[in-house]
């Protein structure tokens, strides 16, 4: 089971000290749709689904499925989420599930009656990982950290437990331990997304190294080329390293990703102004105050409108 934790947004702009971030509350969503049967395939009514979004601890839904074993949430944000089934009389069922943008993903979910299950046996460090996720969602990072350790002695090949590690590790602000963790986990498994999406974050935010940002933010879009969150920060970093046609490229394809992305229309429009494309300066910021109008910095957007529209005047 992966740890749900809070990817962090705070992001610096070099050049003007901006500081800012971007919150997941507006957007195209998309959602999960499912059926839950036993195993003579007959609908299971009353199964209690809990859905986690893997990356904001805050969104968690939990349904019922009706008397034909079916269940939906809608007004999903795009990304990973757990989905965990449960059944008085039935072994649970837990499923990881991505959900894309304008996307109703169908998924069917059997259940074992109790009696009929088999013991599992435990794989090597599973029962100490299950302590570390339980301290981890009592707030109890140290001993969390513990368990993963013990965990891993026993099992040091397993990627998600060296992720849940570095996880763990930044909640206490240890970067460095948790860049070394989760390192270890791209390695065993180079197409972990989240472990990739978090050396990311923590490569802007932290440790201010825009090279290895875009390193890692590269290798995660090229995994989830539909994920505006990577890209936006792919951006962030290629404009910190002053690489601005590929800074544009990225805000470009965050839009493409999710239209709504307020915080992409503003930096195209900062971008194209510096090169000196002022029509498209000027969709792009009033796109951003349509979508934002409440955000700090629409007084500034609102300047650069007026100074671009005098420009335009003066050309006619």
């Amino acid at each position: 089971m992966k740890i749900r934790y809070l990817i962090l947004s705070l992001l610096l702009i070099a050049g003007n000290n901006v500081v800012f971030s971007w919150n997941l509350s507006s957007g195209t969503k998309g959602g999960i749709k499912g059926k839950v049967l036993d195993q003579e395939q007959k609908p299971v009514e009353g199964a209690k689904i809990t859905i986690t979004n893997l990356e904001y601890t805050t969104s968690q839904f939990i349904v019922k499925s009706n008397d034909n074993g079916e269940f939906i949430q809608i007004g999903l944000e795009p990304g990973y989420y757990q989905v965990v089934v449960e059944k008085e009389g039935f072994d649970p069922v837990m499923k990881q599930i991505r959900v894309h943008i304008k996307e109703i993903v169908e998924k069917e979910f059997i259940l074992d009656k109790v009696k009929e299950v088999k013991m599992k046996k435990e794989t090597p460090g599973e029962k100490e990982a299950k302590k570390a996720q339980k301290f981890y969602e009592e707030g109890n990072f140290k001993d969390a950290i513990e368990s993963y350790q013990q965990a891993l002695q026993k099992n040091p090949d397993n990627p998600e437990y060296h992720y849940n590690l570095g996880i763990v590790y930044i909640e206490l602000g240890d970067v460095e331990n948790a860049i070394t963790a989760l390192q270890k986990a791209i390695e065993i498994q180079p197409q972990n997304f989240l472990a990739l999406k978090a050396l990311g974050q923590i490569f802007v935010k932290e440790k201010k190294d825009y090279a290895k940002a875009v390193e890692y933010y590269s290798r995660a879009s090229d995994i989830s080329p539909d994920d505006p969150e990577v890209f936006f920060n792919l951006g962030v970093g290629h404009l910190n390293l002053q690489n601005f046609t590929q800074a544009l490229e990225a805000f470009q394809k965050t839009i493409d990703c999710n239209e709504s992305f307020s915080e992409a229309y503003y930096q195209l429009g900062l971008l194209h102004i510096n090169q000196n494309n002022f029509e498209k300066a000027m969709e792009a910021l009033e796109k951003f105050i349509e979508l934002a109008p409440d955000d700090p910095k629409v007084p500034t957007a609102d300047n650069m409108l007026e100074f671009l529209r005098k420009q335009k005047k003066n050309q006619i």
